[in-house]
């Protein structure tokens, strides 16, 4: 009878075993499935990564901004308004009349030296070409000559230094005794009023005659229009 109890009991405790054993399968492997079923769901829907978020510093104590380093402290700042000055308007100034400059001075001071009333005169510088009429020479023993201007029919008394002005025949320099009535030069003279001094001559040979007749003969305007044709040397 005690063989019978103890075969009991121990098959008892195989079958508590065994049902034991069983349910802690069923629930490991249910608990698999469930592991399985997510990781699949998951994989088929992902969730949003979250976002890094910076690493946050606790304030300093001072009240100045937060530093990277704890290490480093700022200094504090004073926080104040600003406020704006003050504009004063136009109106509180007094208005001032503005003078206009003038450009020119309201008194001119007459200067004291003498202001001369006459301009300087000033030489004219000539030309004339024509035959030698007449030689002679002043009270005070300067020479001069008259000459009688084919170009403008007039007869000019013309002074000649002798010593400043040169007097040329070609390339050959002469003398003013050199110079005889009739023959036909060219005088460079300056004027100032009435009086005329020469300050170039040139007695011209034929060729210079020549050579003239052939400009005078292609320029025929250059001579008046009652001695177009009248020629120097012809008289």
């Amino acid at each position: 009878m005690k063989k019978i109890w103890i075969y009991v009991f121990f098959l008892t405790a195989l079958g508590f075993y065994y049902g034991t054993s069983l349910a802690t399968e069923d629930a490991e492997r249910t608990r698999s499935q469930l592991r399985h079923i997510e990781r699949q769901q998951s994989s088929q829907h992902p969730q949003p990564a979250k976002p890094i978020l910076p690493p946050t510093v606790p304030s300093s104590s001072i009240g100045a901004s937060p530093m990277l380093s704890p290490h480093i402290a700022a200094p504090p700042i004073n926080r104040s308004p600003i406020v704006m000055p003050s504009v004063h308007s136009a109106s509180q100034y007094p208005n001032r009349p503005v003078h206009s400059i003038p450009s020119v001075p309201f008194q001119a001071t007459v200067p004291a030296a003498a202001v001369p009333t006459q301009l300087p005169q000033i030489p004219i510088i000539g030309n004339s070409l024509g035959e030698v009429t007449d030689i002679g020479s002043e009270e005070d023993g300067t020479p001069w000559i008259e000459v009688k201007d084919d170009i403008f029919n007039e007869i000019l008394k013309i002074k000649v230094n002798s010593k400043n002005v040169p007097i040329l025949k070609k390339t050959t320099v002469l003398n003013f005794s050199d110079i005889k009535i009739g023959d036909m030069v060219s005088v460079i003279f300056n004027q100032e009023n009435e009086e005329i001094s020469a300050t170039f001559i040139s007695i011209m040979t034929k060729e210079d005659l020549e050579i003239i007749k052939e400009s005078m003969e292609l320029e025929p305007t250059l001579l008046p229009a009652e001695d177009e044709n009248s020629l120097p040397g012809d008289n």
